[in-house]
């Protein structure tokens, strides 16, 4: 059975692979180990340290010179639930001109719905299937219900 942490890491770098097609300059944010000590002695527990305690990934581009920060979600309710901190963080933090942000999707068996934050604040959705091509949503009947 996979855990949460595998299915998470297993689509970071799936995320990260189709940016570095892209010829993007791609860094996820590392795992560490944390030391905690139970009845039964030590326990090493693996702890994400995400960027900002928001994002999984930054991306750079050359030309243009553009960062984008996204976050890798593999539950659609996740989405929903982190998209008004995340938009908070754009709101203040970044520079519409030189900066996106965006949330991945992982969708069983089809690929990725990707939401991404405009200059207005609002969330445009764009689909990618598993071979890091942007689809039509009009040809996928049902990649998710939100």
């Amino acid at each position: 059975m996979v855990s949460n942490k595998q299915k998470g890491d297993k689509h970071e770098l799936e995320v990260a692979k189709i940016l570095e097609k892209e010829d993007l300059l791609v860094n996820k944010s590392p795992r560490t180990m944390k030391r905690i000590w139970t009845p039964k002695g030590m326990m090493y527990v693996s702890q994400a340290n995400d960027y900002f305690g928001l994002f999984d990934i930054v991306c750079k581009s050359a030309n243009p010179n553009l960062t984008s920060w996204i976050q890798v979600k593999t539950n659609p309710t996740d989405v929903s639930s982190s998209k008004p901190e995340i938009k908070e963080f754009s709101k203040k933090y970044c520079n519409d001109d030189f900066e996106s942000v965006e949330i991945w999707l992982r969708v069983a068996r089809k690929g990725f719905v990707i939401y991404v934050l405009d200059e207005d604040l609002l969330w445009t959705k764009f689909y990618i299937n598993l071979k890091g091509e942007f689809v039509d949503p009009f040809l996928i009947k049902s990649v998710i219900k939100k």
